[in-house]
């Protein structure tokens, strides 16, 4: 049963692959796994810690008197983008064990199995997807720290070696971002068990389940290894800016022997934090089935980009690049604004978005940018040259060495309920949103870089409503001066985050001048 459903969900997977395509800003959950890869040069941590209760084993209950067990798992993972596609990675556990013998405490902590991988997002073009990816990670096969230990109920190292491939991608729709994950995980070499005993139980790594198996006279565990595929489902339900909603389903299938029960489990909590910026989500996970802990508390701590340039800013508490190379490159780097465009008719201020955004880039003083009527000129020229030209023949037409697209694929304005004690009081609101895909394309490679999804949202609260009955959508309408005001803050969010991705790819312009002639289309001739 539980190999059937494996193969089915492999077969859902492959058509949403072949399907869809997307990527935007992490939604990291605590067992899906992730579905895009950190920009290049970006590092990207994340921390997480499972706590659960666990029972001793008989030797270690009646010869040692330990009554109360728990056990924890701390993994620290880190990935660091080598391009925008592909991304290396590292898992680092850190593992307590934690007792109580008569009337006294104890403990055994100490680092696990540390793992490396490679990872390669794809970058669709669809709205809908969120993002597509490849892996495979391994456990460096070295016994580091502790193996047995006394009153030990699991090895922390085991010297084994394991592998894993994975996939995984993500929808956004309106109201809730979808992912899946599958992966496969494989011990070549490790000596597998014939027989399964009802005190076997499974304990989370970081690189799925490892098993504490029957004790032997003085009361060491065996440790299980067992090869075995995982199926997650996740999903981020966003409730305001700052708060999510979190759900995932886990699935575990043995196919190796001895035969077992599937590990299924379902976990619920909520992530507090925006998912481009510092934040943390908490959660409890239940058991449906499967050798595991009925109840495990969950935390994770994420951070989605930290890059040289960003630590160098927050040390020294730069606002600005200030220094005399980055001034140099500001005069080096010739960057074009292209008109934003959209998919739809409903947003009417892609022209002020461009202009802010224009005027915000130029006072960073990384770049040196092209006027934007001088930009619009040359295009409209470059419209009635019949022939196809170049990208370097562009470049010298708009006198830049790159240009940055914008195209704007999303703008709503949601009347939400907000916040709403049921009977009792309601406070809605009303959100706008704005998200656009931004590119910047070297107009001398030719060579184009998806910068992804950018997005922002602001929100207004639509006053106070008593005992609601159900959704509010029109407790209080929005004047004209108001609506305007609120684009006027939803552009300027949007523009400072798209200023920081700048910052963040500031890489992409090259610090030394590709062309010793820079020239405009007054330059050209004919």
């Amino acid at each position: 049963m539980g190999k059937s459903r494996n193969i089915f969900m492999c077969c859902v997977l492959m058509a949403a692959l072949n399907a869809f395509a997307a990527m935007a800003e992490p939604d990291d959950l605590f067992r899906t796994l992730p579905a895009e890869s950190p920009a290049k040069g970006i590092l990207r941590i994340s921390n997480a810690t499972y706590y659960s209760s666990i029972t001793a084993n008989s030797v270690l209950k009646q010869r040692y008197g330990v009554t109360e067990s728990h056990i924890s798992s701390i993994i620290t993972t880190v990935e660091f983008g080598i391009t925008n596609n592909i991304a290396v990675s590292g898992s680092f556990p850190y593992y307590a064990d934690l007792f109580t013998q008569d009337t006294r405490k104890g403990q055994k902590t100490g680092g696990g199995d540390i793992s490396a991988g490679v990872r390669f997002a794809y970058k669709p073009t669809l709205a809908i997807m969120r993002g597509l990816s490849f892996g495979s990670r391994f456990v460096i096969p070295e016994k580091m720290v502790y193996g047995h230990e006394p009153l030990g109920f699991r090895q922390f190292s085991t010297g084994e070696f394991a592998y894993t491939i994975d996939a995984s991608c993500g929808m956004g729709f309106k109201r809730v971002n979808g992912y899946f994950s599958m992966a496969m995980q494989m011990y070549p070499n490790a000596t597998m068990q014939d027989t399964s005993y009802p005190t076997d139980v499974f304990y989370d790594t970081g690189f799925g389940y490892r098993g504490i198996g029957m004790p032997d006279d003085a009361g060491y565990s065996a440790t299980i290894f067992q090869n075995q595929f995982h199926t997650s489902f996740g999903a981020v339900i966003p409730i305001n800016p700052w708060l999510s909603g979190l759900a995932e389903y886990n699935s575990t299938g043995f196919i190796s022997r001895p035969q077992r029960e599937d590990i299924d489990r379902i976990v619920t909590g909520f992530r507090i934090g925006k998912p481009d910026r510092i934040n943390a989500a908490i959660a409890m996970d239940f058991r449906v089935t499967g050798q595991i802990p009925v109840r495990t508390v969950l935390f994770k701590v994420n951070i989605p980009s930290v890059s040289p340039r960003g630590i160098k800013r927050a040390i020294k508490g730069i606002e600005k690049p200030s220094n005399i190379g980055e001034k140099t490159r500001a005069k080096n780097s010739f960057v074009a604004v292209k008109e934003f465009s959209r998919s739809d008719i409903t947003y009417l201020y892609e022209t002020e978005l461009r202009k802010t955004f224009q005027k915000n880039l130029e006072s960073l003083s990384v770049v040196e940018v092209v006027p934007g009527e001088k930009v619009d000129r040359a295009l409209q020229q470059k419209a009635l040259v019949p022939l196809e030209e170049s990208p370097t023949d562009l470049g010298v037409r708009l006198g830049a060495n790159y240009i940055i697209n914008a195209d704007v694929s999303e703008y709503s304005v949601t009347r939400k309920t907000g916040f709403t004690i049921p009977l009792v009081v309601g406070f809605p609101q009303t959100d706008f949103t704005l998200k656009a895909r931004a590119s910047v394309i070297d107009l001398v490679t030719g060579e184009t870089h998806d910068l992804g999804m950018i997005s922002a949202t602001v929100f207004k609260k639509r006053g106070l409503r008593m005992f609601p009955l159900g959704k509010s959508s029109d407790i209080i309408y929005l004047s004209e001066p108001e609506r305007r005001s609120m684009e006027k803050q939803l552009i300027d969010e949007w523009v400072n985050n798209f200023n920081k991705c700048i910052i963040d790819h500031i890489d992409l312009f090259d610090w030394d001048p590709k062309r010793t002639i820079v020239r405009g289309d007054e330059d050209i001739k004919g």
